[in-house]
């Protein structure tokens, strides 16, 4: 006769973040306001995560859930977030016409996509690799007629 044993796992209720995700959550929020803000793997550099996370699973310190914690520490709850991505999503260019600058009503197409390519990186859904696959068809005049039911 075998005994089967079991273990009982207890989530943590209180994560606590580390170190490195409060400086990760900090360059996170420091790169909102940079002219040329840095990328995914240069932030993880910052916040002294190794080379092995970055190359290996770079996205995992990002959806942590102590990385989370630390951004709302910081100030970036998710609304607040979701708030500054959507004023920048909607945001007009600004002409300026004899020293006066007004906001036209064409988008501003530059901050509109520094806000989607923003979002992207600290979500996760930014798409790094494309792959692209091409087809060769051998057609002559006759098929090509045939093929466009002509």
């Amino acid at each position: 006769m075998t005994s089967t044993a079991t273990k009982t796992v207890t989530k943590r209720q209180n994560i606590r973040p580390t170190q490195r995700h409060k400086r990760l959550a900090a360059e996170v929020v420091e790169n909102t306001k940079r002219e040329k803000p840095l990328t995914r793997t240069q932030l993880l550099t910052l916040a002294g995560y190794s080379h092995g996370t970055i190359d290996g699973t770079p996205s995992k310190p990002f959806t942590s859930q102590g990385f989370q914690k630390a951004l709302a520490e910081a100030g970036a709850t998710p609304d607040k977030m979701a708030r500054v991505v959507n004023e920048a999503m909607d945001a007009r260019a600004v002409v300026t016409y004899r020293g006066e600058a007004r906001e036209s009503e064409a988008p501003d197409h530059s901050i509109r996509l520094r806000a989607a390519d923003q979002l992207a990186d600290l979500t996760g859904a930014k798409i790094t690799k494309v792959q692209v696959q091409s087809v060769n068809v051998n057609l002559d005049g006759s098929d090509l007629l045939t093929a466009l039911g002509l």
